[in-house]
Protein backbone atom coordinates (compact mmCIF):
# COMPACT_ATOMS: atom_id res chain seq x y z
CA UNK A 1 0.00 0.00 0.00
CA UNK A 2 1.58 3.30 -1.01
CA UNK A 3 2.34 5.74 1.73
CA UNK A 4 1.74 9.45 1.51
CA UNK A 5 4.74 11.71 1.26
CA UNK A 6 5.08 15.42 1.83
CA UNK A 7 5.80 17.49 -1.26
CA UNK A 8 9.48 18.18 -1.68
CA UNK A 9 10.64 21.79 -1.38
CA UNK A 10 11.38 23.47 -4.68
CA UNK A 11 13.55 26.43 -5.64
CA UNK A 12 10.46 28.63 -5.33
CA UNK A 13 9.82 27.53 -1.72
CA UNK A 14 13.36 27.04 -0.37
CA UNK A 15 14.65 29.99 1.63
CA UNK A 16 17.94 31.50 0.43
CA UNK A 17 20.27 31.59 3.44
CA UNK A 18 22.06 34.74 2.28
CA UNK A 19 18.83 36.67 1.77
CA UNK A 20 17.52 35.47 5.13
CA UNK A 21 20.74 36.53 6.89
CA UNK A 22 20.56 40.01 5.33
CA UNK A 23 16.90 40.35 6.30
CA UNK A 24 17.66 39.28 9.87
CA UNK A 25 20.61 41.70 10.09
CA UNK A 26 18.44 44.63 9.02
CA UNK A 27 15.80 43.77 11.63
CA UNK A 28 18.42 43.32 14.35
CA UNK A 29 20.06 46.64 13.53
CA UNK A 30 16.66 48.35 13.54
CA UNK A 31 16.08 47.12 17.11
CA UNK A 32 19.10 49.14 18.26
CA UNK A 33 17.70 52.41 16.85
CA UNK A 34 16.07 53.60 20.12
CA UNK A 35 19.46 53.35 21.86
CA UNK A 36 20.86 55.89 19.40
CA UNK A 37 17.93 58.28 19.20
CA UNK A 38 18.61 61.81 18.04
CA UNK A 39 16.21 64.36 16.64
CA UNK A 40 18.41 64.57 13.57
CA UNK A 41 18.11 60.82 13.07
CA UNK A 42 14.35 60.95 13.55
CA UNK A 43 14.04 63.78 11.02
CA UNK A 44 16.11 61.84 8.49
CA UNK A 45 13.91 58.78 9.13
CA UNK A 46 10.71 60.74 8.36
CA UNK A 47 12.21 62.41 5.30
CA UNK A 48 13.42 59.13 3.84
CA UNK A 49 10.13 57.34 4.59
CA UNK A 50 8.39 59.87 2.35
CA UNK A 51 11.19 59.61 -0.21
CA UNK A 52 10.83 55.83 -0.20
CA UNK A 53 7.15 56.10 -0.95
CA UNK A 54 7.86 58.47 -3.82
CA UNK A 55 10.34 55.94 -5.15
CA UNK A 56 8.17 52.83 -4.84
CA UNK A 57 4.59 54.10 -5.12
CA UNK A 58 4.92 56.97 -7.58
CA UNK A 59 8.13 55.77 -9.26
CA UNK A 60 8.50 52.01 -9.53
CA UNK A 61 4.80 51.24 -9.40
CA UNK A 62 2.67 53.86 -11.12
CA UNK A 63 5.23 55.59 -13.36
CA UNK A 64 7.67 52.90 -14.49
CA UNK A 65 5.76 49.62 -14.19
CA UNK A 66 2.23 50.65 -15.18
CA UNK A 67 2.89 53.86 -17.14
CA UNK A 68 0.04 55.55 -15.33
CA UNK A 69 1.55 58.94 -16.19
CA UNK A 70 4.54 60.42 -17.96
CA UNK A 71 7.36 62.42 -16.44
CA UNK A 72 10.49 63.99 -17.89
CA UNK A 73 13.60 61.87 -17.57
CA UNK A 74 15.17 63.82 -14.65
CA UNK A 75 12.09 63.24 -12.47
CA UNK A 76 11.71 59.68 -13.75
CA UNK A 77 15.36 58.96 -12.90
CA UNK A 78 15.00 60.62 -9.48
CA UNK A 79 11.98 58.46 -8.62
CA UNK A 80 13.92 55.42 -9.83
CA UNK A 81 16.85 56.32 -7.56
CA UNK A 82 14.54 56.78 -4.57
CA UNK A 83 13.04 53.37 -5.35
CA UNK A 84 16.50 51.81 -5.26
CA UNK A 85 17.13 53.40 -1.85
CA UNK A 86 14.02 51.64 -0.50
CA UNK A 87 16.03 48.38 -0.74
CA UNK A 88 13.38 46.43 -2.63
CA UNK A 89 15.52 45.58 -5.63
CA UNK A 90 16.36 47.37 -8.85
CA UNK A 91 13.59 48.87 -10.98
CA UNK A 92 13.60 46.13 -13.61
CA UNK A 93 13.46 43.29 -11.09
CA UNK A 94 10.74 45.03 -9.10
CA UNK A 95 8.64 45.63 -12.21
CA UNK A 96 9.12 42.06 -13.42
CA UNK A 97 7.87 40.68 -10.10
CA UNK A 98 4.91 43.05 -10.04
CA UNK A 99 3.89 42.38 -13.62
CA UNK A 100 3.92 38.64 -13.00
CA UNK A 101 1.91 39.23 -9.85
CA UNK A 102 -0.79 40.86 -11.96
CA UNK A 103 -0.66 38.14 -14.57
CA UNK A 104 -0.81 35.22 -12.12
CA UNK A 105 -2.37 36.83 -9.06
CA UNK A 106 -3.47 34.36 -6.35
CA UNK A 107 -2.12 31.37 -8.26
CA UNK A 108 0.98 29.27 -7.70
CA UNK A 109 2.74 31.12 -10.52
CA UNK A 110 2.42 34.40 -8.61
CA UNK A 111 5.96 35.24 -7.39
CA UNK A 112 4.51 37.17 -4.44
CA UNK A 113 2.50 34.17 -3.22
CA UNK A 114 -0.43 36.43 -2.32
CA UNK A 115 -2.78 33.45 -1.89
CA UNK A 116 -0.64 31.72 0.72
CA UNK A 117 -0.48 32.11 4.51
CA UNK A 118 0.24 35.47 6.12
CA UNK A 119 3.97 35.37 6.78
CA UNK A 120 4.71 33.84 3.41
CA UNK A 121 2.73 36.45 1.46
CA UNK A 122 4.01 39.21 3.75
CA UNK A 123 7.75 38.56 3.85
CA UNK A 124 9.04 35.05 3.17
CA UNK A 125 8.30 35.18 -0.56
CA UNK A 126 11.12 37.73 -0.87
CA UNK A 127 13.65 35.23 0.50
CA UNK A 128 13.17 32.27 -1.86
CA UNK A 129 16.02 30.98 -3.95
CA UNK A 130 14.07 31.35 -7.19
CA UNK A 131 10.81 33.21 -7.75
CA UNK A 132 8.27 31.58 -10.10
CA UNK A 133 8.80 32.80 -13.64
CA UNK A 134 12.05 34.60 -12.77
CA UNK A 135 14.65 31.86 -12.78
CA UNK A 136 17.23 33.76 -14.84
CA UNK A 137 18.14 37.35 -15.75
CA UNK A 138 16.69 36.61 -19.18
CA UNK A 139 13.28 36.06 -17.57
CA UNK A 140 13.50 39.55 -16.05
CA UNK A 141 14.45 41.00 -19.43
CA UNK A 142 11.57 39.17 -21.11
CA UNK A 143 8.98 40.64 -18.76
CA UNK A 144 10.49 44.15 -18.85
CA UNK A 145 11.52 44.34 -22.47
CA UNK A 146 9.83 47.71 -22.87
CA UNK A 147 11.98 49.13 -20.05
CA UNK A 148 15.29 47.79 -21.34
CA UNK A 149 15.62 50.79 -23.66
CA UNK A 150 16.15 53.21 -20.76
CA UNK A 151 19.81 53.53 -19.88
CA UNK A 152 19.06 55.15 -16.51
CA UNK A 153 16.94 52.18 -15.43
CA UNK A 154 19.59 49.73 -16.59
CA UNK A 155 22.23 51.55 -14.54
CA UNK A 156 20.02 51.67 -11.45
CA UNK A 157 19.31 47.96 -11.82
CA UNK A 158 22.99 47.09 -12.21
CA UNK A 159 24.29 49.23 -9.36
CA UNK A 160 21.39 49.00 -6.89
CA UNK A 161 23.44 47.32 -4.16
CA UNK A 162 26.42 49.63 -4.64
CA UNK A 163 24.15 52.69 -4.44
CA UNK A 164 22.74 51.55 -1.10
CA UNK A 165 26.19 50.78 0.31
CA UNK A 166 27.39 54.23 -0.72
CA UNK A 167 24.29 55.80 0.82
CA UNK A 168 24.89 53.96 4.12
CA UNK A 169 28.49 55.16 4.21
CA UNK A 170 27.28 58.68 3.43
CA UNK A 171 24.84 58.68 6.35
CA UNK A 172 27.47 57.42 8.75
CA UNK A 173 30.09 59.84 7.47
CA UNK A 174 27.79 62.87 7.47
CA UNK A 175 26.82 62.33 11.08
CA UNK A 176 30.38 61.63 12.13
CA UNK A 177 31.67 64.84 10.53
CA UNK A 178 28.79 66.93 11.90
CA UNK A 179 28.82 65.82 15.54
CA UNK A 180 30.82 62.66 16.12
CA UNK A 181 30.31 58.91 16.04
CA UNK A 182 27.04 58.85 18.02
CA UNK A 183 25.20 60.97 15.46
CA UNK A 184 26.79 58.99 12.65
CA UNK A 185 25.46 55.72 14.08
CA UNK A 186 22.09 57.37 14.74
CA UNK A 187 21.72 58.52 11.14
CA UNK A 188 22.73 55.07 9.92
CA UNK A 189 20.30 53.18 12.16
CA UNK A 190 17.35 55.53 11.75
CA UNK A 191 17.99 56.60 8.16
CA UNK A 192 18.77 53.16 6.78
CA UNK A 193 17.98 50.12 8.89
CA UNK A 194 14.83 51.21 10.75
CA UNK A 195 13.52 53.15 7.77
CA UNK A 196 14.02 50.23 5.36
CA UNK A 197 12.48 47.67 7.73
CA UNK A 198 9.47 49.92 8.30
CA UNK A 199 9.13 50.42 4.55
CA UNK A 200 9.25 46.68 3.92
CA UNK A 201 6.53 45.84 6.39
CA UNK A 202 4.21 48.67 5.38
CA UNK A 203 4.61 47.97 1.65
CA UNK A 204 4.20 44.21 2.01
CA UNK A 205 0.87 44.70 3.81
CA UNK A 206 -0.59 45.27 0.36
CA UNK A 207 0.28 41.66 -0.47
CA UNK A 208 -0.49 39.95 2.84
CA UNK A 209 -3.59 41.92 3.90
CA UNK A 210 -5.11 43.12 0.63
CA UNK A 211 -5.55 39.63 -0.81
CA UNK A 212 -7.27 38.30 2.31
CA UNK A 213 -9.11 41.09 4.14
CA UNK A 214 -11.23 44.04 3.08
CA UNK A 215 -14.01 44.77 0.62
CA UNK A 216 -14.30 44.57 -3.16
CA UNK A 217 -15.62 47.17 -5.59
CA UNK A 218 -15.02 44.88 -8.55
CA UNK A 219 -15.40 41.14 -9.17
CA UNK A 220 -11.86 40.64 -10.45
CA UNK A 221 -10.39 37.25 -11.30
CA UNK A 222 -8.28 37.27 -8.15
CA UNK A 223 -8.93 37.88 -4.46
CA UNK A 224 -7.65 41.48 -4.37
CA UNK A 225 -9.40 43.67 -1.81
CA UNK A 226 -9.51 47.25 -0.58
CA UNK A 227 -8.42 48.03 2.98
CA UNK A 228 -8.71 51.58 4.28
CA UNK A 229 -6.00 51.41 6.93
CA UNK A 230 -3.48 49.87 4.52
CA UNK A 231 -4.35 52.65 2.06
CA UNK A 232 -3.69 55.19 4.80
CA UNK A 233 -0.27 53.74 5.62
CA UNK A 234 0.76 53.33 1.97
CA UNK A 235 -0.45 56.67 0.56
CA UNK A 236 -3.27 54.99 -1.37
CA UNK A 237 -1.77 51.65 -2.41
CA UNK A 238 -4.27 49.83 -0.19
CA UNK A 239 -7.14 50.33 -2.66
CA UNK A 240 -5.82 47.15 -4.20
CA UNK A 241 -8.98 45.70 -5.71
CA UNK A 242 -9.47 48.94 -7.64
CA UNK A 243 -5.89 48.72 -8.86
CA UNK A 244 -6.24 45.12 -10.04
CA UNK A 245 -9.40 46.11 -11.89
CA UNK A 246 -7.69 48.99 -13.71
CA UNK A 247 -3.91 48.49 -13.43
CA UNK A 248 -3.04 51.50 -15.59
CA UNK A 249 -5.15 54.00 -13.71
CA UNK A 250 -3.07 56.55 -11.81
CA UNK A 251 -5.91 56.83 -9.29
CA UNK A 252 -6.36 53.82 -7.02
CA UNK A 253 -9.21 55.35 -5.05
CA UNK A 254 -12.38 55.03 -7.12
CA UNK A 255 -15.08 56.05 -4.63
CA UNK A 256 -15.50 59.40 -2.91
CA UNK A 257 -14.18 58.17 0.44
CA UNK A 258 -11.19 56.25 -0.99
CA UNK A 259 -8.53 58.88 -0.45
CA UNK A 260 -5.44 58.27 -2.58
CA UNK A 261 -2.60 60.55 -1.49
CA UNK A 262 -0.35 59.28 -4.27
CA UNK A 263 -2.85 60.31 -6.92
CA UNK A 264 -3.14 63.74 -5.33
CA UNK A 265 0.64 64.07 -5.64
CA UNK A 266 0.49 62.99 -9.28
CA UNK A 267 -2.22 65.58 -9.94
CA UNK A 268 -0.02 68.17 -8.26
CA UNK A 269 2.86 67.21 -10.54
CA UNK A 270 0.53 67.47 -13.51
CA UNK A 271 -0.65 70.94 -12.50
CA UNK A 272 2.99 71.99 -12.08
CA UNK A 273 3.81 70.76 -15.58
CA UNK A 274 6.02 67.93 -14.30
CA UNK A 275 3.66 65.08 -15.24
CA UNK A 276 1.49 64.45 -18.29
CA UNK A 277 -0.76 61.82 -19.86
CA UNK A 278 -2.19 60.94 -16.46
CA UNK A 279 -4.47 57.91 -16.80
CA UNK A 280 -7.80 58.51 -15.06
CA UNK A 281 -10.10 55.76 -13.79
CA UNK A 282 -12.76 54.92 -16.35
CA UNK A 283 -16.40 54.15 -15.66
CA UNK A 284 -19.23 53.39 -17.99
CA UNK A 285 -21.99 55.99 -18.49
CA UNK A 286 -23.91 56.47 -15.28
CA UNK A 287 -21.97 53.73 -13.48
CA UNK A 288 -20.36 53.93 -10.07
CA UNK A 289 -17.19 52.07 -9.18
CA UNK A 290 -19.28 49.45 -7.39
CA UNK A 291 -21.58 48.92 -10.33
CA UNK A 292 -19.14 48.78 -13.19
CA UNK A 293 -18.52 45.32 -14.62
CA UNK A 294 -18.10 45.97 -18.34
CA UNK A 295 -14.96 46.27 -20.39
CA UNK A 296 -12.91 49.45 -20.34
CA UNK A 297 -10.68 48.70 -23.28
CA UNK A 298 -13.33 47.08 -25.45
CA UNK A 299 -11.79 43.63 -25.25
CA UNK A 300 -13.98 42.62 -22.33
CA UNK A 301 -13.24 40.96 -19.04
CA UNK A 302 -12.65 37.27 -18.55
CA UNK A 303 -8.92 37.05 -19.25
CA UNK A 304 -5.91 37.99 -17.22
CA UNK A 305 -3.54 40.76 -18.38
CA UNK A 306 -1.80 39.88 -21.63
CA UNK A 307 1.00 41.12 -23.84
CA UNK A 308 0.83 44.32 -25.84
CA UNK A 309 2.95 45.84 -28.57
CA UNK A 310 5.22 42.84 -28.64
CA UNK A 311 6.11 43.01 -24.97
CA UNK A 312 5.87 39.92 -22.83
CA UNK A 313 3.59 39.76 -19.80
CA UNK A 314 3.05 43.49 -19.49
CA UNK A 315 -0.29 44.23 -17.83
CA UNK A 316 0.09 47.98 -17.99
CA UNK A 317 -2.67 48.46 -20.55
CA UNK A 318 -5.01 45.75 -19.41
CA UNK A 319 -7.78 45.43 -16.89
CA UNK A 320 -8.22 42.29 -14.90
CA UNK A 321 -11.04 39.88 -15.37
CA UNK A 322 -14.34 39.37 -13.63
CA UNK A 323 -15.45 36.28 -11.85
CA UNK A 324 -18.68 35.31 -10.20
CA UNK A 325 -19.07 35.21 -6.48
CA UNK A 326 -16.86 38.15 -5.52
CA UNK A 327 -17.67 39.57 -2.12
Amino acid sequence: MPTGTSPQPTASTRIHSGKAAAMAAFHLAALFSPLFFTWEGFAVFLLLVVAGHLGIGLGYHRLICHRSYRAAWPLRSLFGLLGVLACMGGPLTWCAIHRLHHRHSDRDEDPQGSHRWFWWSHLLWTLVRQMPGLATPEDVRRVTRDLQRERALLLLERYAHAINVAFAVGLLGAGWVAAGWFLGVSLLLWGLFLRVVAGWHVTFLVNSINHHHGYRNYDTADNSRNCWWVALLTFGEGWHNNHHHQPRSAAHGHRWFEVDASYLLIRGLELAGLASDVVRPQHGPGQSARQQSNSITGSGFGARPTEFAGEEADPTTAVSSAKKGGS
